[in-house]
């Protein structure tokens, strides 16, 4: 066998010549089309035929999206398809809105090769770009990704009845998440707003209430607040006091 009148076979290439004459190409490239020469021995001589090879090769090419822009809530996940073709197969990856590279957070499935992001927050706002590449090029498809409000949430309304001794402190929990971040509102029995600053009650970071010294007067039901432009999510706890009695 003979390609474009030099001999085929080398051991530098995937190239098998059977012993029925049959020639095989392993992982074919551009640079094997051509033409190409079998010679054979015939009872009454030598015969040869000639055959041409053309080798289909094609550029990357993304299936691209009918948006580029897509919006999602804050805490949910998200993910986003690239289906690419082209021969050979194209290498797809997908750059982060950091410039970050990633090939082992992508899933391949019967629709393509699919990136996942969990629990988007504000910092997973961006574009994200999907690479397809082999090689005759390149092609690219951007998703552009925004973040959306995520109505605020208590966490936990377990406590909604709280006993605490005349004259000890009494602690109230509540957190709550939310994007944008909520404040914590806290409500006293009279529906009046409980200052940080008030001589009886002091409200910590993580927004817990806490009644410095418990009286008669703080029994009822108070109200956390958790608010944001995104909307309320609100929490009652009752309080009710128990009298220590002296000694017998």
């Amino acid at each position: 066998w003979n390609q474009n009148y030099f001999p085929i076979v080398s051991p530098e290439r995937p190239v098998t010549v059977f012993s029925n004459g049959t020639l095989r190409i392993l992982q074919l490239t551009e640079k094997d089309g051509g033409s190409y020469l079998c010679m054979f021995q015939r009872p009454n001589g030598e015969d040869m035929e000639l055959f041409q090879v053309q080798v289909l090769m094609m550029p990357p090419k993304i299936e691209h999206l009918a948006t580029a822009q897509k919006r999602v809530t804050s805490g949910e996940n998200f993910q986003v398809d690239c289906v690419a073709s082209g021969l050979p197969d194209p290498e797809v990856s997908w750059s982060l809105p950091d410039g970050t590279m990633i090939n082992n957070a992508l899933q391949s499935d019967d629709s393509g090769t699919r990136s996942r992001r969990y629990q988007m927050g504000k910092k997973d706002e961006g574009d994200y770009t999907c690479h397809a590449k082999n090689e005759l090029g390149e092609d690219e498809m951007k998703v552009s990704v925004k973040v959306g409000p995520d109505v605020p949430r208590i966490t936990s309304k377990a406590q909604l009845l709280l006993t605490a001794r005349l004259g000890e402190s009494a602690y109230m929990t509540c957190q709550a998440t939310g994007e944008p971040p909520p404040t914590i509102v806290w409500l006293s029995p009279s529906n009046d707003v409980i200052t940080s600053s008030s001589s009886l009650y002091q409200i910590l970071d993580d927004g817990t209430l806490v009644i410095k010294k418990v009286t008669l007067a703080d029994q009822g039901k108070y109200a956390c607040v958790a608010r944001s432009s995104a909307g309320d999510d609100i929490k009652n706890i009752k309080i009710q006091t128990l009298v220590l009695s002296g000694p017998q």
